[in-house]
């Protein structure tokens, strides 16, 4: 799970160096993961992100960050302050050269950034399988560092050594660190914010946790892979999930950008509520359809989250607009919950958590049997299903066999015949008579032979 960015459980470990030195492949090494985008490319990391990892048994937390580039503006001069946060919340720093370019001036300045903040630095060479990597070790003895480690985090080289010199400092932190507390079992919610490009989603993951831990600018597209942050607030713990934003699919054609958009649905697959972001300046596309009708097919509960709300003149017109989309983009759901905000201004955002967790409620929910067939034998008698090959269609009875989202069996005699505009029938009367409204819910319809039975 992604760590709070903020509040430390363990020690921390920060990578940090030049563009395209390997930082990401080393954090996807130790964390034996593979969340952070590797790419040839450089620069393809600009958020910092915290998993937990282990040494053993020994736990710590382990950020991966931006490429600090040095004497830059605009965007690179906005990765560099979030990569520095980073390193300033550190317990230990990896300091990575690349092993084929050598030490660089870059490099050099970058080193005495880095001993500025008085952390306990590790040097790491990565690419020690190539030739010149050995003459770039000593070229950072030259930087004043009395060792370096030589690695390929990449064909994992090197990373026993790389945990000989890291286990020290860690237990050198760990002493240092207040273990006071019991450890926090409260449940953690994992919400997804998806939307379009530049819709406002990093903005709004900012103000929440109040702080600038995304990256966040007028440029589209500044998001390149999705994010876990821990958000506490009023007594809940929830992961928000800033991913990537989504463009058309036509439009998708860099292996880098295809990448986020696989890893924004991985995103949405493991949550637990979705935030649709929508720049409500704009008009709602088929692409913010598309992105609902996924939340939907996958069964999470969908908020829709109208942002730059005070730059909109007619207010009205909007609502209904995005109304009328969804009613008829798909059935699944009614009574989708709007929040007008301005996640700039932090206007509207107090009403996420009440609406996330009215939600979730609803989609773990569980009703009895003896409820539902109560329920079912008014909806039959005050609608009674239709003839099929000239015999009368029998719903015997309703029983729920799943939740999140809520999923029910409907037991009848003919059930491949039963029409799907009696199933919306039902549908609509559960949302009714339990307010179900704003999720979505299946409806099987069932033969109701004991499927034990021997057949004859």
């Amino acid at each position: 799970m992604a760590l709070s960015f903020d509040k430390k459980k363990h020690p921390r470990v920060v990578i940090a160096g030049r563009p395209n030195v390997g930082k990401s492949t080393l954090f996807n090494r130790l964390t034996g993961r593979k969340d952070a985008i590797v790419d040839a490319q450089a620069g393809v990391t600009r958020d910092s992100r915290v998993f937990e990892a282990k040494m053993g048994d020994f736990p710590y937390e382990l950020v991966d960050t931006a490429g600090i580039e040095l004497g830059e503006e605009g965007i690179a001069s906005r990765l560099n302050v979030l990569a520095e946060e980073a390193v300033a919340s550190s317990d230990v720093i990896l300091f990575m050269v690349d092993g084929k370019d050598g030490v660089t001036s870059a490099d050099e300045e970058l080193s005495a950034r880095i001993r500025a903040f008085n952390k306990p630095i590790i040097p790491v060479v990565n690419k020690s399988d190539v030739k010149v990597s050995a003459d770039t070790v000593y070229e950072v003895y030259g930087l004043g560092f009395e060792y370096a480690v030589s690695i390929s985090s990449a064909h994992g080289q090197g990373i026993d050594e790389l945990y000989m010199h890291l286990q020290p400092l860690l237990e050198a932190a760990l002493a240092e660190m207040d273990t006071s507390d019991d450890e926090d079992e409260r449940y953690v919610l994992p919400m997804c914010i998806i939307g379009r490009p530049n819709a406002g989603k990093s903005t709004l993951v900012n103000k929440l946790l109040n702080s600038n831990r995304m990256l966040t600018g007028p440029e589209a597209g500044l998001t390149r892979e999705s994010i876990g942050s821990l958000w506490e607030v009023d007594g809940h713990l929830v992961e928000l999930v800033d991913t990537p934003g989504v463009r058309k699919k036509g439009k998708v054609t860099e292996d880098l950008e295809q990448m986020s958009v696989t890893g924004a649905m991985s995103a949405m697959a493991k949550s637990e509520a979705v935030i649709l972001m929508i720049d409500a300046t704009q008009a709602f596309e088929k692409q913010d359809a598309i992105l609902a009708s996924h939340a939907v097919e996958k069964g999470k509960p969908l908020i829709i989250g109208l942002n730059k709300w005070d730059l909109v003149e007619d207010k009205n017109q909007a609502i209904a607009d995005i109304k009328h989309r969804l009613e008829h983009s798909f059935s699944q759901v009614k009574g989708v919950p709007f929040i007008t905000m301005s996640a700039l201004k932090g206007k509207g955002i107090e009403n996420i958590l009440p609406t996330v967790l009215d939600l979730h409620q609803k989609w773990q929910m569980r009703i009895s049997t003896a409820q539902l067939n109560r329920f079912i034998e008014g909806m039959v008698e005050t609608n009674p299903p239709p003839m099929r090959k000239n015999r009368r269609m029998k719903i015997k009875y309703m029983s729920q066999i799943d939740s999140e989202p809520p999923t029910f069996a409907l037991f009848c005699n003919m059930p491949e015949e039963l029409p799907s505009s009696y199933v919306r029938y039902i549908q609509n009367g559960l949302r009714e008579a339990f307010d179900l409204y704003g999720i979505a819910l299946h409806v099987k319809p069932m033969g109701s032979r004991n499927p034990y039975a021997k057949k004859k």
